[in-house]
C-alpha cells in the first residue's frame, strides 16, 4: 500500500568540485584501466546510488543517537525479521537523481597514472602501474534530491533539521564523492541551493506546483533561491539536533620547492622525454598538480621506514602487496582487500587524507599546452615556434617568475663508460613555482590506536618539515626537496587531552620542543604508549 503524501521538499543545486573527481565505471576504452561513469547517451555522469550513498553515511556517522530518524528519512530492511511483519522494512524517503556533469570549457576528462613503489629498490614494481580518468577541478555536478516528509508533525520536523545539517556539511566542502578521498579526489561544495516545497493538501500549493497562478498562489508566490536561503537559516530547533563531529585534526603545511619539483605526466610529448602534470583549475587554463596519491605515498614510504626502523625489521617481503602491510601504517594510511585461496581479506579505511595541491604562480592556456607537447624541433629558430618559444611564453624571467628548461640526461653503460645507446631522454623542469599548502585530515576515529598514530603522524611531520621527505618525480634524480616555512593544525571533537592541537601555529622547521607547555601531559602520554607499542610488536615479530 503507498504510504500518505503530506509535504515534498524538492531541492536542486550545483555541486563544484574542489579537487578532481572519478566516479568509476564499466571499463569501454582504451585510454584508461578505471573509465568514468557514463549515461546511456554516453555522457559522464554521478549515479544517484553514489549519492544517496555518500549523504546517507554521513547521516549515519553524525547522528548516530537518531536512528529513528535515519531510517525514517533514507529507508531500513530487518533481514532478521519474519517478512509477514509490516515493520521488516521501509522504502526511502529521499530520492537522489543522476547528476548530470559539466566539464569547464567541454574539455575532455584527464589521464592520470598511478604506480606502486617497490620498497626494496625505490623502483616502480612489477606489474602495478594502473592509468585513471578523472573529471578536473571545477566540474559542475547538477544535484537533485527530493524527500517526501513524513505526516508526524515532530518527525517532519526534525527530519527537516537533520537535512538542512547535511546541506550546511555539503555547502562546507566537509562530504567527499566518488571514489579515492584519501587520495585527494571527489571534495565538492553545494552552491546555488534552491527549493520548492509542495503541500499536496493544499489545493493553492499544487496549483502553484503545476504552474497555475490564481490570486493565492501569486500572493504567497516565493523564488526557489529565497525559499533554500529561508530554510538554511538557524533556528531554535537547531539546537535540539545537532551533529555529532567525530575526532578531526586539519593540518596545513606552508612549503616551497628547493630546485625542480613536478609529478610526471603520463604521456610524453614529441621532443620532450618526460612532462609535468598539469590539471584545468578553470575552463581555459591549466595549472600543475601534485596528486594526493603523490603526497601520500610519500608519506606512506617514511612511515613504513620509521616502523621498520624501531621494530628492527630490516628484511622487505619480495611480494608488494605485502611490503605494505606494516603494523599501525595501515591504521594511518589504509590498506587494500587481498584476495587469498580461502577468502577475500577485509580492507581498511584511511584515516589519512592528503588534498590536491596546485601551482599558484603556473597558468597556462590549454592551446599553449598542447604547442608545447605536440612541439616537433626542440631548437630555437627565430623563424619557427619552436618548443623554446612555446616554453618562453609560459615562463617569465628567472629572477621572479616560474620559468621552464628543458634538461638532457643520459644514462650510462656501466661496461664502457659512455653513454648507453638509446638512453638520452629529456625533460620539462619547472622553477620558481609557488604551490598551495599541503593540506591533510587525519580521522581519528577510524583509528584503534589513537596515541600511536598520533605519534607516527608527528613524526612525518617533523621528517618532512627537516628536508627528509621528497615530494613529486626524480627524488634520486635532484627534484622534489622542498622546504616548509609554517604548520598549522585546527582540531574538531571533544577529545579534551588534544585541546593543545586546535588553532596550533608553528613557524619553520618542526620538532617536538616547539610544542606548547599545555601539550606535555599528552605527548607523555603518547611516548609511553609508542614504547609499549614498541615492545609488543617487537615480541610478536620475533
Amino acid at each position: 500500500m503507498a504510504r500518505k503524501l503530506s509535504t515534498q521538499l524538492r531541492f536542486n543545486g550545483k555541486l563544484h568540485t574542489l579537487s578532481p573527481l572519478h566516479c568509476g565505471g564499466i571499463a569501454d576504452d582504451n585510454q584508461a584501466a578505471m573509465s568514468l561513469a557514463v549515461d546511456g547517451g554516453n555522457q559522464y555522469y554521478i549515479p544517484g546510488t553514489e549519492l544517496a550513498g555518500v549523504l546517507r553515511s554521513w547521516t549515519e556517522q553524525h547522528f548516530p543517537a537518531e536512528q529513528d530518524i535515519t531510517k525514517c528519512l533514507w529507508g531500513f530492511q530487518d533481514p532478521t525479521a519474519n517478512t509477514s511483519d509490516k515493520a521488516a522494512g521501509q522504502a526511502s524517503r529521499i530520492i537522489v537523481e543522476n547528476a548530470r556533469i559539466e566539464i569547464p570549457g567541454g574539455q575532455p576528462a584527464e589521464i592520470w597514472d598511478g604506480i606502486g613503489i617497490d620498497r626494496r629498490w625505490g623502483r616502480a614494481a612489477d606489474q602495478m602501474k594502473f592509468d585513471y580518468a578523472v573529471l578536473p577541478r571545477g566540474t559542475l555536478v547538477y544535484f537533485e534530491l527530493t524527500v517526501d516528509l513524513p505526516t508526524n508533525i515532530d518527525l517532519a520536523q526534525k527530519c527537516r533539521v537533520l537535512l538542512k545539517h547535511l546541506f550546511k556539511a555539503l555547502s562546507s566542502g566537509d562530504i567527499n564523492i566518488g571514489s579515492s578521498a584519501s587520495r585527494g579526489l571527489g571534495v565538492i561544495q553545494l552552491q546555488q541551493l534552491k527549493l520548492e516545497e509542495i503541500n499536496w493538501q493544499s489545493n493553492a500549493s499544487v496549483l502553484a506546483h503545476l504552474g497555475i497562478d490564481t490570486a493565492s498562489t501569486t500572493s504567497n508566490k516565493k523564488s526557489a533561491e529565497d525559499a533554500a536561503k529561508v530554510y538554511m537559516q538557524t533556528t531554535d530547533e537547531d539546537q535540539d539536533l545537532r551533529p555529532i563531529h567525530p575526532e578531526i585534526l586539519d593540518i596545513s603545511i606552508d612549503w616551497a620547492p628547493q630546485g625542480a619539483l613536478m609529478s610526471k605526466s603520463g604521456y610524453d610529448g614529441i621532443v620532450v622525454d618526460m612532462l609535468p602534470l598539469v590539471s584545468l583549475t578553470n575552463s581555459t587554463h591549466l595549472s600543475m598538480v601534485l596528486p594526493g596519491e603523490s603526497i601520500k605515498g610519500a608519506l606512506r614510504n617514511q612511515a613504513e621506514r620509521i616502523v621498520r626502523t624501531v621494530l628492527q625489521r630490516y628484511k622487505v617481503n619480495p611480494d608488494w602487496a605485502q611490503q605494505i602491510e606494516e603494523p599501525l601504517v595501515t591504521e594511518l594510511f589504509g590498506s587494500a582487500k587481498q584476495k587469498t585461496q580461502a577468502q577475500n581479506s577485509v580492507g581498511m579505511q584511511a584515516a589519512l587524507h592528503a588534498q590536491c595541491c596546485y601551482a599558484e604562480n603556473f597558468q597556462c592556456s590549454t592551446q599553449l599546452w598542447d604547442q608545447v607537447v605536440t612541439a616537433t624541433e626542440s631548437f630555437h629558430n627565430n623563424n619557427t615556434n619552436t618548443l623554446y618559444a612555446h616554453l618562453s611564453r609560459i615562463a617569465g624571467t628567472k629572477s621572479t617568475k616560474p620559468y621552464i628548461e628543458q634538461a638532457y640526461h643520459v644514462a650510462v653503460d656501466r661496461w664502457t663508460g659512455g653513454v648507453l645507446e638509446g638512453a638520452l631522454y629529456s625533460a620539462i623542469e619547472p622553477f620558481n613555482v609557488t604551490w598551495e599548502p599541503l593540506r591533510l585530515r587525519l580521522h581519528l576515529n577510524r583509528v584503534s590506536e589513537k596515541e600511536e598514530v598520533l605519534t607516527l603522524l608527528l613524526l612525518l611531520l617533523r621528517d618532512l618539515s627537516q628536508q627528509r621527505i621528497t615530494l613529486g618525480f626524480g627524488a634520486n634524480r635532484g627534484y622534489g626537496e622542498i622546504k616548509v616555512t609554517g604548520l598549522e593544525i585546527k582540531r574538531q571533537g571533544s577529545d579534551s587531552n588534544l585541546d593543545w592541537m586546535n588553532n596550533l601555529k608553528l613557524q619553520g622547521s618542526f620538532n617536538f620542543e616547539q610544542l606548547p607547555t599545555q601539550a606535555q601531559k599528552s605527548m607523555e602520554n603518547m611516548q609511553h604508549a609508542w614504547s609499549t607499542w614498541i615492545e609488543k610488536h617487537k615480541e610478536h615479530a620475533a
